[in-house]
């Protein structure tokens, strides 16, 4: 039996191969054991995949969340220091106004997520003690603004981590598939010893070297291809084809 090879995505092994194999087996009434044995792996294999693109997906809006909520607590940043400019006659030394932003509106802006969520609570810190009701007026829009970029934050962190358990859990699913793959070879085998090109016939045959479903980037990204064909064994461990998911995003 010639295998696939070893570096081919999670979808191409389902699409391709399972997908193949399983509608070989249903469409033969002497092999109607040997269907029952392999469709749970096919199914095993096709919900782990559901399952992981949903949570790549799921990280990705999280990651458009997570920008949007950033750049509107930017916005209103940006709104409240051109209030305390107008309060003090746009004098940007003025101590109310380095009261706020002892580094100008940029220092807040520019800063990593994680020093702009702390540098928006220490001006709201502030706003609470404010005197200046115009001035104080500004809270409940800035701290809303504070408290959804921190969810926004949150949630996208859950995302990834969710994103990262249903990435592992497929590649073992991938492992597990091809195990039941190669033990549905022998059982043909075995049921068909005398016949061993319709055994060969119950499988898709590997193509060296070249995509096998032309779907593109592999969703699955591989670390380390591997070149040709595996004749006889699998790997040890499932390492899928393709490009790493970009990272702005999701990460």
């Amino acid at each position: 039996m010639r295998l696939p090879n070893c570096h081919l995505s999670a979808e191409t092994l389902l699409d391709v191969h399972s997908t193949y194999h399983l509608a070989r087996l249903k469409g033969d009434p002497d092999c109607e054991e040997l269907e029952s044995l392999f469709a749970p792996a096919h199914d095993s294999l096709q919900t782990t995949i559901c399952e992981y693109r949903a949570a790549r997906l799921a990280a990705m809006t999280a990651t458009a969340f997570r920008d949007g909520q950033e750049a509107a607590l930017d916005d209103a940043v940006r709104d409240f220091s051109l209030l305390v400019l107008g309060k003090v006659h746009n004098v940007r030394t003025s101590p109310v106004f380095v009261g706020y932003f002892p580094g100008g509106t940029t220092e807040i802006t520019r800063a990593s997520r994680e020093a702009k969520l702390t540098l928006v609570g220490s001006i709201l810190v502030k706003l609470a003690a404010e005197t200046d009701p115009g001035i104080q007026a500004f809270e409940g829009t800035l701290r809303a603004a504070h408290e959804g970029m921190r969810a926004a934050v949150q949630a996208h962190h859950e995302a990834l981590d969710t994103k990262a358990h249903r990435r592992s859990v497929a590649r073992a699913e991938v492992v597990r598939w091809r195990g039941a793959y190669r033990r549905s070879h022998k059982d043909l085998d075995r049921k068909f010893y005398q016949h061993p090109p319709r055994v060969e016939s119950y499988f898709q045959k590997p193509r060296n070297g070249k995509r096998e479903d032309g779907s593109g980037e592999d969703a699955l990204a591989a670390e380390q291809p591997a070149a040709g064909a595996v004749r006889g064994t699998y790997p040890q461990s499932i390492v899928p084809a393709g490009t790493a998911l970009p990272q702005q995003g999701p990460a």
